[in-house]
């Protein structure tokens, strides 16, 4: 028979085969840089979208985002963003009890860093190993890319609506406009599309119709943002009679295919 030691010792071979396997398989994000993890990135995008070669995408720099969008977006999805390292804890322990009360990954807590590392390098598989996965990638990525580096991946990659990818082509699908010059208003209404975009783009935007609960959500916003002193009182209060659906400004019969934006390049 095997002894007791002797199990302990294969045991603990065996804790330090998989832990080492583990991280192996992380990818390298210093060996990427920013430059890298864009490239990814944008081949994703492209993946996504397929062959059709009537919808197209368009990277843009941070610097070529209004000020107010970009903090409409990060208010909604992430409001300590620019505080934590890549983790909100008290969110992700929430998350954890949920998940472990369910037996199953459910809920995430995810911060717009998670979402980066979980979109551009793992797939969408609910288990407490992707999870893990995505904690130690996303300290990598704040440890290594800057606050407006990675906020430029996620609102390049995030999906707004049906094949609309990044806020470019969501600033041109909803409002015509390039996104230096989309608004905290408007910025607040793209932010109603991030959680179930395809699903949100029917019932928001083709059905012309904002629901109290996404109303309130867009009140909150841009309360934070006068708070914040991003825009004035009275700003703040125009703001809330905005009319999203005013003039040519959304047309039900537009497709994401007619978005006249450069395809996607990945050099």
């Amino acid at each position: 028979m095997i002894c007791t030691g002797a199990l302990a010792w294969l045991a603990l071979l065996g804790f330090a085969g998989l832990t080492g396997w583990f991280f192996y398989s992380l990818p390298n994000v210093v060996d990427s840089g920013f430059e890298g993890i864009k490239t990814d990135a944008k081949l994703l995008v492209s993946k996504r979208l397929g062959k059709s070669e009537l919808i197209h995408f368009e990277w843009v720099g941070i610097n070529e985002i209004n000020r107010d969008l970009i903090y409409t977006i990060v208010l909604s999805e992430d409001s300590q963003y620019f505080e934590h390292d890549g983790i909100n804890y008290q969110s992700a322990f929430s998350a954890l009890l949920t998940n472990l009360k369910k037996q199953e990954v459910q809920y995430g807590g995810s911060t717009i860093t998670q979402q980066v590392a979980k979109n551009v390098f793992l797939d969408s598989s609910r288990t407490f190993g992707r999870k893990l996965k995505e904690y130690f990638i996303s300290r990598d990525l704040e440890a290594n890319l800057s606050k407006n580096e990675i906020i430029e991946v996620y609102l390049n990659i995030a999906e707004f609506g049906p094949g609309i990818y990044g806020v470019a082509s969501a600033s041109r699908y909803y409002f015509n406009k390039m996104p230096k010059n989309v608004n905290a208003a408007e910025g607040a209404y793209l932010a109603l599309m991030l959680p179930s975009p395809r699903r949100n783009h029917y019932a928001i935007y083709q059905n012309k119709n904002i629901s109290y609960k996404k109303r309130k959500k867009i009140r909150r916003v841009l309360k934070d943002m006068m708070l914040s002193e991003f825009i004035s009182e009275q700003v703040y209060k125009e703001y809330l009679k905005y009319d999203y659906f005013a003039g040519n400004r959304n047309k039900s019969s537009r497709s994401p295919a007619s978005i006249a934006v450069p395809k996607v390049k990945t050099k």
